[in-house]
């Protein structure tokens, strides 16, 4: 089939064919301007800021791999960078070039580096670091040569220091870190040398010097100005240095005592007692550990935590006094928690009936008897042998002004607290001898529950006498408390199968 084309149609294919070939070769022209003026490279970013251009994105990583992170320098175990750098493609004049060396340069600005050390650790304290293990090692096996376990035993450790900021880190010589470790040792060795005046007697850790100073005299060294045996250490130290107790005890005395000057006793058990002379002040105060006994659990409990607040020790046994089974309970309750039983205090009591012999019952009779007599001597008869076993101890009755005359609190009451001092009086002297001391404490008329009552009437004879004595008032508790342990104390050692009235002068007209 043939085409026939007008002229006219012709002439319009000819203009487009043509026009086509133009664009196409201006197409060509800018790719060739484009070619020769631009490039394609890959931008490079890192934290938000564009640090320059390259070709080759794999090439620029692994020399970032090789130049930054992968590090050779002493002490250096990571460097990373704080965010992977982004890579995005662009075209770029071929002007514009890149310094690769200063990139990585910016790069390093961006990067984390740890450090590692090591150092030596005498008794967990650090004495110094250094750049290797091996020379780690070396200083632990020169000193361990040095020292042996008999001298001293050193508890020296070898760590890895991780840390970002070198300059905390400084590292000394072999010679400078052993010095260090010496001196420490050499103090430490000193200190036990000194120590070993101390030791474990009957189970008893006698542990610290009381003070540090120089040892000038020591435990059975003869002098001149002696006639026997030094029985003590004696350590020069400053005036108004502090004296620490060498172990845990109870303090029996604090006053001036001869030749020791001011003095302190302190009992640790297990008949071990260690004395502190020559102090130019004293603060300590006497203590005790202290067993609580009644019936009434609210009560005695309240007592221990009275006790405890004040910085004492106490325990509470529950106890009825006339049973002999309770009894039992408590002294081994004693013995279990202490060791010992160095003081008695026989302070359980009843008032009982102020009824004529006519009208008191045997039960009401026994009563009274058995809380305010009995149960003291039973107790008494428990406890001595253990005081004389021990070498000393202390017994305090409470008695009562009834003790001594009659019309004072009722015909049962009465007898009780008068067989009471009567008993208090021959048990010194069978016992005094032994090292026991026993006493009794004579209370008046006391501000507690038992008399109450009577201190609220005030026409009452009571009430009217106490407006009369020297006192013009009744006692308090502690007031008795306070006479106790007088009688109890080191102070009242001269002083046995006494009637200590503790009731304002109640008692004497």
């Amino acid at each position: 089939m043939n085409i026939i084309l007008k002229p006219k149609v012709r002439h319009y294919t000819k203009e487009l064919t043509k026009l086509v070939i133009i664009m196409i070769l201006g197409f060509l022209l800018i790719l060739a301007i484009i070619f020769f003026k631009y490039e394609p490279v890959y931008e490079i970013k890192i934290a938000g800021n564009k640090i320059g251009y390259t070709k080759c994105e794999n090439e620029f990583k692994d020399l970032i791999e090789d130049k930054i992170t992968n590090q050779h320098e002493a002490n250096v175990e990571d460097v990373s960078l704080v965010e992977e750098p982004s890579y995005e493609l662009k075209l770029v004049a071929r002007n514009i070039k890149s310094n690769t060396d200063e990139m990585i340069d910016l790069l390093k600005d961006y990067t984390i580096t740890t450090y590692k050390y090591y150092y030596v650790a005498l008794n967990n304290e650090n004495m110094g670091y250094t750049d290797t293990l091996e020379e780690a090692k070396e200083i632990v096996d020169e000193i361990k040569s040095c020292y042996s376990q008999e001298d001293l035993e050193l508890n020296l450790q070898i760590f890895e220091k991780y840390t970002q900021n070198k300059d905390e880190v400084k590292t000394e010589t072999l010679e400078e870190t052993e010095k260090a470790i010496v001196a420490v040792a050499d103090k430490e060795k000193e200190e036990k040398e000194k120590s070993s005046a101390l030791a474990i007697i009957n189970n008893v850790k006698l542990s610290v010097l009381p003070v540090n100073g120089r040892i000038t005299s020591r435990y059975g060294e003869a002098s001149s100005i002696r006639s026997s045996r030094h029985t003590g250490l004696d350590i020069a130290c400053q005036t108004g240095t502090d004296i620490k107790v060498i172990s845990s005890g109870i303090v029996t005395c604090a006053k001036k005592s001869g030749a020791y000057g001011n003095l302190v006793k302190i009992d640790h058990g297990q008949g071990i007692e260690t004395w502190y002379g020559h102090c130019s002040k004293i603060y300590a105060k006497e203590g005790a550990k202290v067993i609580v006994v009644g019936t009434k659990e609210e009560l005695g409990e309240s007592c221990v935590n009275e006790i405890k607040a004040a910085g004492g020790e106490a325990i509470f046994c529950k106890t009825d006094v006339t049973s002999d089974e309770s009894l039992d309970n408590l002294v081994k309750t004693a013995l279990d928690a202490y060791g010992k039983i160095d003081i008695l205090v026989n302070n359980a009591g009843v008032g009982g009936t102020t009824a004529n012999m006519d009208q008191i019952t045997m039960d009401e009779w026994n009563t009274v008897l058995a809380t305010n007599l009995t149960a003291p001597f039973v107790l008494c008869k428990k406890i001595i042998p253990i005081m004389e076993k021990q070498g000393a101890g202390t017994i305090v009755n409470v008695a009562s002004m009834a003790a001594t005359a009659a019309g004072r609190g009722g015909l049962a009451y009465t007898s009780a607290k008068h067989g009471l001092l009567g008993l208090t009086r021959q048990m010194s002297l069978d016992h005094g001898r032994t090292g026991v001391r026993i006493n009794a404490v004579l209370p008046g008329p006391i501000a507690t529950d038992m008399i109450a009552r009577v201190l609220a009437i005030p026409q009452h004879p009571v009430t009217m006498k106490i407006g009369m004595s020297p006192a013009k008032r009744p006692g308090e508790p502690i007031e008795v408390a306070q006479a106790i342990a007088f009688l109890a104390s080191d102070e009242a050692s001269f002083i046995h199968g006494a009637a200590l009235a503790v009731d304002g002068g109640y008692t004497i007209f």
